[in-house]
């Protein structure tokens, strides 16, 4: 079948501190299954075809998106594409996309439409009831499964509802999905060394390399790769068991170094941002994949944004990380507090995570923590546990803390919860709110803090850290002020500012001009 896939332009607010433009790995394993099936593949990626353009899309909500306009996206889809298939990973862009989507169906009325995605999968059923573009929406890991779905229409059959698809009849949804048997209603793939590696061939990716747009640090020339895939945790904030069920699956430490190397040969990479849930769960695995590195004699760095487990970094795993080439890792305890661990089911051991902490930067790997505030349940006591873990983790040398307000994902337990007591409507505004880290939009959820007091918690878990980082390592924030005015991104501090500002930047400049908004 003639197959086009596109990746949507991302979303963000003026001051959202994290980079939403980074190469779509998942779209381009998507990509390379159904050309190795034998269908025939075109990939319009709107963001890396245009990563440096913005339009407005909405100016009361100060929200941005980056890539192609949607006209020009409509103007790349071969006249004769039989099906057109969108990524929607996160909630947050599902307002674009669903106008995308209607554009889409607009220009090619015969065309058939699949979502995928974590939205796609979070949402199935009001996917398909709320937006007509859609025909099918494969869920979760979705090589396979988009395979078999092409394959079924090539046919001419048509396809029913089963684990991994959803599909409309008569008009309306039936998407039959066990909702409360978290990730039941999707599959999983056995052998992750069957799935092709990704299509980078179809996409522009020299236009990300080169402008250092990745999930990490920029540390050159950088290239996203997967070895392994979903996390054997349900902790209740997160979508992740809808989307990939809890089996961590490792890849063959050899292939992963096989495909490190091709990279570097092919693009000339110096730099690899691992996309893992979490890559660091098996200590036996982990060990063996650095000790591979270091043999291949790849001289290379690479670096786990991600956040990842703690239990398995000892004194040996830090000192291996770090030989084979690990600079930057993320660990993810969210939270200082016992009682709020428990409740989102985190399984942290504080003691074991500032060991970890301890032993990773003593190895030379900078460290970047994850905490989350405003959970519902989440009170003043609870706040300042976190708030004396945060300081004891400046004390033991991690470079950077990322503080973010508790944003209620669809697809995480407690989005189910939220959402049975009435808490969360799926409207527009809740979609567009989950743009996070705009401190003058933030919504709370937590029954103690309004949302002027959930952003002061926020500013003052981040003035905790810095402040005691201030006192104990004073040449570390120095570097990070004079990264920050250099307007670099080789640091955690200056990686979240300086994308803000250049957003600030394009929105005043869209503004000053009349820009229309999109919405």
């Amino acid at each position: 079948m003639r197959i086009t896939l596109v990746h949507p332009p991302t979303i963000s607010c003026v001051t959202t501190m994290v980079q939403e433009a980074v190469p779509p790995l998942g779209l381009a394993y998507v990509a390379a299954a159904a050309r190795a099936a034998g269908h025939e593949v075109e990939v319009v990626d709107a963001v890396g075809e245009a990563v440096e353009t913005h339009t407005l899309y909405s100016v009361a909500d100060r929200l941005l998106l980056r890539g192609l306009p949607f006209d020009a996206i409509v103007a790349r889809i071969r006249p004769d594409a039989e099906v057109i298939g969108v990524s929607c990973m996160f909630s947050d862009a599902w307002c674009p996309t669903r106008d995308l989507l209607g554009a889409l169906r607009a220009a090619h009325p015969h065309a058939i439409i699949v979502l995928g995605g974590e939205h796609a999968t979070a949402l199935p059923q009001f996917v398909l009831e709320t937006c007509p573009a859609v025909d099918y929406v494969v869920l979760g890991e979705g090589e396979a499964r988009f395979v078999e779905l092409l394959d079924t229409l090539d046919r001419g059959e048509v396809p029913v509802d089963g684990p991994g698809l959803a599909t409309r009849s008569g008009g309306a949804a039936i998407a039959r999905l066990r909702t409360r048997a978290r990730g039941r209603a999707v599959t999983r793939i056995d052998d992750l060394g069957q799935i092709p590696r990704p299509a980078w061939d179809l996409f522009p990716l020299e236009a990300y390399i080169a402008g250092g747009y990745n999930h990490g640090l920029r540390r050159g020339r950088s290239m996203p790769i997967l070895t392994s895939r979903g996390c054997p945790y349900q902790c209740t904030f997160c979508s992740s068991p809808r989307m990939w069920t809890t089996k961590w699956a490792p890849r063959e430490v050899a292939d992963v170094v096989d495909e490190m190397r091709g990279y570097v040969e092919r693009y000339g990479v110096n730099d690899f941002t691992f996309y893992d849930l979490t890559a660091i769960v098996r200590r036996e695995w982990i060990l063996s994949l650095c000790e591979a590195i270091e043999r291949a004699g790849l001289d290379v760095t690479w670096q786990l944004p991600s956040g990842t487990r703690s239990e398995a970094v000892d004194d040996e795993v830090a000192a291996a990380l770090y030989r084979a080439g690990c600079r930057n890792l993320n660990f993810a305890p969210e939270s200082g507090s016992p009682f709020v661990l428990d409740r989102i089911r985190k399984r942290v051991k504080l003691d074991r995570m500032e060991r970890a902490i301890a032993v990773a930067t003593r190895a030379g790997i900078d460290v970047k923590v994850n905490i989350i505030l405003g959970f519902p349940f989440e009170g003043p006591t609870e706040l300042l546990e976190t708030a004396a873990f945060v300081r004891r983790v400046a004390a033991l040398g991690a470079e950077a803390v990322s503080v973010f307000p508790f944003c209620c994902y669809p697809g995480s337990a407690l989005f189910e919860e939220l959402r049975r007591d009435g808490t969360i409507e799926l409207t527009d505004a809740y979609f567009s709110r989950l743009v996070f880290t705009d401190y003058g939009r933030i919504v709370s959820y937590s029954r103690y803090f309004s949302p002027r007091q959930l952003e002061a918690a926020v500013l003052a878990m981040n003035a905790v850290f810095y402040g005691s980082q201030a006192l104990m390592r004073p040449g570390r924030l120095a570097s990070a002020l004079a990264q920050v005015v250099r307007r670099e991104q080789s640091g955690k501090v200056s990686n979240a500012i300086e994308p803000m500002r250049k957003r600030q930047e394009a929105y005043s400049r869209l503004v000053r001009e009349g820009a229309p908004s999109t919405r």
